[in-house]
């Protein structure tokens, strides 16, 4: 811990600006420091080797390449003369810092946390005025299970440090058209914006009599209509003939304005956030009809996926003729649902028990990551680094009082807007994305309600409203 005696009076707290009510808490190994969350750029893992630097600085680690930006990094315990160099360990991680469009690299074992300033008792501490650390970490403060110096990022980057000037683009605002649904067919991963797809259908009995073709494998049954069920592998051209198949399951896509296809898929991975930089070349040497893709994005060297091009499918003449394959059939009454309920395209999961989230509400999709904990009397699990910053993931069973299950393969992150804030909320299973029927359901409380035709135990869901929902961040002792 930095050097200091006898504490002074407590800080006023000043009102914080913008997201600084927020802390990030990090295990620098000797001892943990916090920062705001807006002066976190991103977590990344820490390399193995740094290249060097020409510094005379104790503690400067050397430099790392992060996608087409050189990072600067620092061991700031030894910088401030308070020990020797640590060892990096395998779960070591580099906190990228940014102040005035500035960067530098953090070594951390990891984050430990996020918490609320709100919730902290913040101390000056007496240290030798001349004293590095008196300027660097000077502030002491308790949330009510540890004690922390706060870092003061400002002191910090007016000492010898190197640093370097932040080069990527300026961050898109996020747009609805940014969404993606990310499926796999037979091992392919594929996407298609959120807004063209319609619904997604489990897996289902197929008619393999009706409109069975090269590129059609039959129809298949959705809330009351029977509709082609399109291969999109043979539509690419990776394959040259639909499958034979008894069951399948499917997203359906609009191709006119009364006109639907189902896509065959074995299942729904992702939402995802994708911008044109993020797409590379289509190689029209794999690909025997490249025009109906618009790119591939790598996330790495085994996560590749096709973004398919919509608008060039709906000039396939053999997509639209397909389209025009619908066979409708009786509906059968919706019980309980009063008669101003709604048609809402929306996110069905499990967390504890069926629930639903609006699609608008929902940003993206993440995978589960391994190294996150069970989920606290809260509900808050712990932070990520997400597209350039901290996002606290909180167990949505858990917030939700609802019995919790171990997470696993088919558990997911949904990340969402909340007060203007990204968040993240674990689920146990992602069960599809479907248009349904909301409605009021008058007991104790008023709650709204969605449900599911035909779709055997898990077709009635509680909806849950994101904006309104309570998350807290403060962890009990």
């Amino acid at each position: 811990m930095p050097d200091q005696t006898a504490p002074g009076p407590k800080q006023k707290q000043t009102a914080p600006k913008g997201g600084e009510d927020t802390l990030a808490v990090m295990d620098l190994g000797h001892f943990k420091v916090a920062v705001p969350v807006t002066q976190v750029r991103e977590v990344v893992p820490c390399p193995e080797v740094f290249d060097p630097l020409p510094s005379v600085v104790d503690g400067v680690l050397g430099c790392f390449r992060l996608r087409r930006q050189i990072v600067p990094a620092l061991d700031l315990p030894c910088f401030l003369g308070l020990t020797d160099k640590d060892e990096t360990t395998k779960e070591s991680v580099v906190v990228i810092l940014t102040h005035e469009k500035m960067l530098l690299g953090i070594l951390a074992r990891h984050a430990v946390k996020l918490v609320k300033r709100a919730d902290c008792e913040t101390h000056e501490m007496r240290h030798n005025n001349d004293a590095m650390a008196s300027r660097i970490v000077g502030r002491m403060s308790h949330d009510g299970t540890m004690s922390f110096p706060l870092l003061d990022i400002e002191a910090l980057y007016a000492e010898s440090v190197p640093l370097v000037r932040d080069t990527r683009a300026a961050t898109r605002s996020w747009d609805h058209s940014d969404r993606f649904l990310l499926f796999e067919t037979d091992g392919v991963q594929m996407c298609l914006p959120i807004t063209q797809i319609e619904t997604t259908i489990p897996e289902t009995e197929v008619n393999a009599w009706t409109a069975r073709s090269e590129l059609c494998c039959g129809t298949i049954k959705s809330h009351g209509l029977e509709m082609a069920l399109m291969d999109p592998l043979t539509l690419l051209g990776i394959t040259d003939h639909s499958r034979d198949l008894k069951k399948a399951s499917g997203v359906v896509i609009r191709v006119g304005a009364a006109d639907r296809v189902a896509m065959r898929v074995d299942r729904a991975v992702d939402i995802i956030n994708i911008s044109e930089s993020d797409l590379g070349a289509v190689p029209d040497t794999v690909y025997t009809s490249p025009h109906l893709i618009r790119g591939i994005v790598s996330r790495n060297d085994d996560d590749q996926f096709l973004v398919l091009d919509y608008d060039a499918m709906l000039k396939e003449q053999r997509v639209t003729d397909l389209g025009k394959v619908i066979i409708k059939s009786a509906v059968p009454e919706e019980t309980g649902v009063n008669s101003q309920g709604k048609r809402v395209l929306s996110l069905l999961i499990d967390a504890g028990k069926p629930f639903a989230i609006d699609l608008a509400q929902v940003v993206e999709i993440v995978p589960w990551r391994e190294k996150l904990a069970d989920a606290d009397a809260e509900g808050y699990i712990g932070t990520i680094s997400h597209r350039n910053e901290m996002l606290p993931i909180f167990g949505l069973a858990a917030v939700m009082k609802q019995p919790t299950s171990p997470y696993g393969n088919k558990s997911a992150i949904i990340v969402v807007r909340r007060n203007g804030k990204r968040v993240g909320l674990a689920i146990q299973e992602l069960i599809a994305v479907e248009t349904i029927s909301f409605y009021q359901q008058k007991s104790n409380v008023l709650t709204t309600m969605a449900r599911r035709l035909n779709r055997g135990n898990r077709n009635l869901f509680e909806v849950i409203d994101t904006e309104n929902m309570y998350l807290s961040l403060h962890t009990p002792a």
